[in-house]
């Protein structure tokens, strides 16, 4: 699993291409995510990495399914939607089908609502890249 941000609209950092498992519910990946970061779900740790979790695997476009629905018929492949339809470089493309495993999805997320101030903070420090130690703990949940 992974979560990758993309600059779409000139919107940095609200909107991200997630790959995530089809058989995890979000309750499940938030408890197995607390486990793997070694947090107590009842503390303030715990319930803010669960409340991020949330915000990257509840509201989602499985860009999948939407191409298979929508898109299929104005694209040639899924490649070609994730370029021309999204606008993705080539390169993010070829990086994020690299690391999509078989039982995974793309989808794709505008934070850009769903982010309260106190996480929203949590990305803007530059001495630190929170995004990097969420994908480190999502590798670990396999």
């Amino acid at each position: 699993m992974l979560i990758h941000s993309i600059d779409l609209y000139n919107d940095f950092n609200t909107q991200f291409i997630i790959i995530m498992r089809e058989d995890l519910s979000l309750n499940s990946l938030t408890e197995l995510f607390q486990e793997k970061a070694k947090v107590c779900p009842n503390k303030f740790a715990g319930q803010m990495l669960a409340g991020i979790i949330s915000d990257f695997f509840c509201n989602y476009d499985d860009l999948d399914d939407m191409y298979t629905k929508y898109y299929q018929k104005e694209y040639d492949t899924f490649q070609e939607y994730l370029f021309k339809g999204l606008i993705l470089d080539q390169d993010e493309i070829e990086f994020l089908l690299s690391r999509k495993k078989k039982n995974e999805r793309l989808c794709f997320v505008d934070l850009k609502h769903a982010v309260n101030y106190r996480e929203e903070h949590l990305f803007m420090h530059d001495e630190v890249n929170f995004l990097d130690k969420i994908n480190a703990i999502l590798e670990k949940i396999e």
